[in-house]
């Protein structure tokens, strides 16, 4: 006996061609017609051979309208068009719903937004993603070439300057909207990519080496080769190195001036003899005092440093 089990395709689970699912029942909320729409006009266009005639597809499309006083509006409408009552164009028809089940209030409220939405600190890609859905809360279709001088106008007020001014420094505009976001995100990438490498140049300028954002290892890091800074300089300066004769000294614990252990320098004996012959401090010498001291003194006294530390 022959099979004569049919097939039938559940209009909740997803499609053979494409994976595209049947619409969501709509149930007249002004809010959720527009993703509505959307689900329907995707639906049709992979079924097309299904639903060639505009009649088709409008009793296809208000076999998704249900619940309450919408479902009600609908079947009435069904039948007008079943009857031959009412005639229509697929646009026309979708004329129709907006007018039944759109919030007029609602498009004006996300339009007000839309024209006050600025770039700020987003990317031109972010700010482009965010722009395309206030449009579709707005009523707005960006690839209708009418709605391309209104839209172009609020982009030109409310992106970063700059970037507006480096477009119109290129050699030809973009006369769509498709074409002005493209150029506007190529724009903007090649601006950021240039500041960060500004950054890092004037960070290796300033003796550091900056990583770029992503890379393994963040942070500021002296720069490999890079000479110390002067500050770094100065203060090995203020250290004054021992001779090699003062080092040995100074690990026998021996005096630096008079080589006898028991004292430093600074309370040597010798040198208060020295002082007292030249009877003045050890600092401030003039010339004829200078005469009084003697050569083997001048030259012990002259191989150290009155401000030196040690014994």
């Amino acid at each position: 006996m022959p099979n004569t089990t049919t097939t039938t395709t559940n209009p909740t689970n997803p499609d053979e061609r494409g994976g595209v699912r049947a619409p969501e029942v709509y149930d007249g909320t002004p809010s959720k017609f527009r993703l509505f729409k959307q689900q329907v006009r995707l639906y049709l266009a992979v079924h097309a051979d299904r639903f060639s005639t505009d009649i088709s597809k409008i009793l296809f499309t208000l076999s998704y309208i249900r619940g309450s006083t919408a479902e009600e509006w609908a079947g009435s409408l069904a039948e007008d068009y079943i009857d031959g009552r009412a005639t229509t164009t697929w646009a026309a028809f979708w004329a129709t719903l907006e007018g039944r089940f759109i919030d007029k209030n609602a498009e004006e409220r996300a339009r007000a937004k839309l024209e006050q939405f600025t770039q700020g600190n987003r990317t031109a890609n972010e700010y482009f993603l965010e722009f395309s859905l206030m449009t579709t809360n707005a009523g707005i279709d960006m690839k209708k070439t009418d709605q391309f001088p209104y839209l172009r106008s609020i982009i030109n007020r409310n992106m970063n300057s700059a970037l507006i001014d480096k477009l119109y420094m290129s050699d030809a505009l973009p006369t769509d909207m498709e074409g002005y976001v493209k150029k506007l995100e190529a724009l903007d990438a090649i601006w950021r990519m240039r500041e960060e490498d500004r950054k890092m140049r004037n960070a290796q300028r300033r003796g550091f080496n900056i990583t770029r954002a992503g890379d393994s290892q963040g942070g500021w890091d002296r720069a490999p080769g890079q000479v110390p800074m002067d500050v770094d300089r100065n203060r090995a300066k203020k250290q004054a190195a021992w001779t090699p004769e003062q080092a040995q000294l100074a690990r026998e614990g021996k005096c630096f001036l008079c080589k006898e252990r028991g004292h430093r320098r600074p309370d040597c004996p010798k040198r208060a003899a020295t002082s007292a012959t030249m009877a003045m401090p050890a600092r401030g010498w003039n010339h004829a005092q200078f005469r009084e001291v003697s050569i083997d003194d001048d030259k012990k006294i002259s191989q150290v440093d009155p401000d030196e530390e040690g014994f």
